[in-house]
């Protein structure tokens, strides 16, 4: 669930470099409350009684050099990654 997160703006600043200059606004806009809207999602699966990490995901990057990636989510990180997304949409809007 987590690397959707991390993968999303990677597409999106893909997709807006290919993209017109008139348009860049209007998907970076998209794109970014895509990215909000996951978050709430994910905001819905929170367990706040919780007291450990969440949505772990785990895989192995480099198998050969015993290289592994770990993505995990706890309570002050939820909400900052939640602010972060609340404001993105904000300061296109402003710009």
């Amino acid at each position: 669930m987590l690397s959707i997160l991390l993968a999303t703006p990677l597409v999106a600043t893909s997709i807006i470099l290919i993209s017109k200059e008139t348009t860049i606004r209007y998907l970076a806009l998209l794109f970014s409350l895509v990215i909000f809207n996951y978050v709430i999602f994910l905001f819905t699966t929170f367990d706040t009684t919780a007291t450990s990490f969440q949505m772990i995901s785990q895989s192995d990057w480099v198998t050969s050099m015993n290289f592994n990636v770990t993505l995990a989510i706890d309570g002050i990180s939820y909400f900052m990654i939640l602010l972060t997304a609340f404001l993105i949409p904000i300061c296109i809007l402003l710009c």
